[in-house]
């Protein structure tokens, strides 16, 4: 999630929570309120009638009060208890048409001697309108409250977070094998301001790094593969001097061997680490089945020596976005491994399509380590030609690009996927 909306978000619960309490409880304490005035209104206004009908000798006072006063009912009692009941009720107005709520007082009084019960009633319908308009205030009040919160806090988030944003959508772009340094605007926050400085000097020693070892690995090839490849002419010279005995020309041979393996051996890292420091950076569409045949036609001869039978299922075209070199290494480290660890008589089976490449062979071994079959130098049995990265690199290049490898073993099958998409 990203920091602005998760501010946002806990703003905007917080004054959702408030206006859910605030609300209500502003309801129920203005309407305690009124009904508490109400009340005192009405018990006062009790203990006034009942004064005024105990003066009261030259008239009959009960007609007259029912008469001018229809809120209030007087009428003789039998219980002898004095008391007061408060309750509200909602009752038919006849002058109105209209149910409406009333507060009601109902008590026993004594008037001249004799025990009466008194009911008062007070509209609330007044006081009712009057607490809708102050709870309808109070929503409208706390709504704008939130929103003017919210609008406040993402217009000032945006402002103060700009730099951040701008900071890493600068890194989303960068890439350490150019030359062009990081740099940042200046910001009035100071630790937006330390925070560039703190990434251009990162930038700048990885860029420094980045160098130092492509600038080795550069070295390393040209000076290696010079004396590795005069030693491979001298021992040919060697061999092709006579006399010379039938040991001596095995441990010629068996020099010149190992001195491929080692220049073999020399190439395959210095393509790890120059895929590794991105060098490949270039890339363009492949026509994947055409390098699936180009490794074919490089290795037919390999697969002539042991007899294996190659089977093929190509559906054209089959165009994919990587760079055209190591692709074609990829190709042909799966094409060389499916041959190399095969048998005499053996079978390989190519399957390419918009979807995946499939290489499956034959082979004496059974299931092998998924966990460890794309490590470096991991080799399963003791192939003499192998040097345990065909697998290593086939792996790296196709993370490189996005693809997916993965290695299965069914019907005595060795099957190796790389999924395009």
């Amino acid at each position: 999630m990203r920091l602005l909306s998760r501010t946002i978000r806990l703003y905007f619960f917080y004054s959702f929570i408030i206006l859910l309490i605030t609300i209500p409880l502003f309801y129920f304490i203005i309407k305690r309120i009124i009904s508490e005035d109400v009340d005192k209104d009405l018990i006062a206004q009790k203990e006034d009638i009942v004064r005024k009908l105990d003066r009261a000798t030259w008239f009959d006072p009960f007609d007259l009060l029912n008469a001018l006063e229809p809120d209030i009912n007087l009428a003789p009692s039998q219980d002898i208890r004095l008391h007061d009941t408060l309750y509200t009720a909602s009752m038919y107005n006849r002058l109105t048409k209209e149910t409406t709520p009333y507060r009601i007082l109902t008590s026993n009084v004594i008037i001249r001697g004799q025990y009466y019960i008194i009911q008062l009633k007070s509209s609330l319908v007044n006081n009712e309108d009057l607490i809708r308009s102050i709870v309808l205030v109070q929503a409208i009040l706390l709504l704008l409250i939130g929103v003017g919160l919210v609008f406040i806090n993402r217009t000032l988030s945006e402002q103060v977070w700009n730099p951040f944003y701008a900071t890493l959508r600068r890194l989303q772009h960068y890439k350490v094998e150019q030359d062009d340094k990081v740099q940042f605007e200046p910001t009035s926050i100071a630790e937006f301001n330390d925070l560039n400085h703190t990434i251009e000097q990162l930038t700048e020693r990885n860029h420094q790094v980045y160098q130092s070892q492509k600038e080795f690995t550069e070295n390393a090839s040209h000076e290696m593969q010079t004396p590795l490849a005069i030693l491979q002419t001298n021992l040919e010279l060697l061999m092709q001097t006579q006399p010379l005995t039938e040991e001596q020309a095995k441990l010629i041979t068996s020099m010149a061997d190992t001195n491929i393996r080692l220049s073999r051996l020399n190439q395959s890292l210095l393509l790890l680490t120059k895929i590794e420091n991105n060098q490949y950076a270039e890339t363009e569409e492949v026509d994947a089945v055409d390098s699936c045949q180009k490794a074919l036609d490089q290795l037919s001869h390999q697969a002539d020596v042991k007899q294996i039978q190659i089977t093929t299922d190509y559906q054209q075209p089959v165009s994919i976005k990587a760079n055209k070199a190591l692709f074609d290494i990829l190709v042909s480290n799966l094409v060389s491994n499916a041959i190399r660890y095969n048998y005499e008589g053996g079978l390989i089976k190519i399957t390419c399509n918009a979807k995946a490449l499939i290489v499956q062979n034959t082979s004496r071994t059974h299931i092998l380590n998924k966990d460890k079959i794309f490590e470096r130098f991991h080799k399963e049995g003791s192939h003499s030609q192998s040097i345990g990265l065909g697998l290593a690199i086939a792996k790296k290049i196709s993370t490189l690009y996005g693809f997916r490898m993965e290695y299965s073993y069914t019907d005595s099958l060795h099957t190796l996927r790389v999924y395009f998409t």
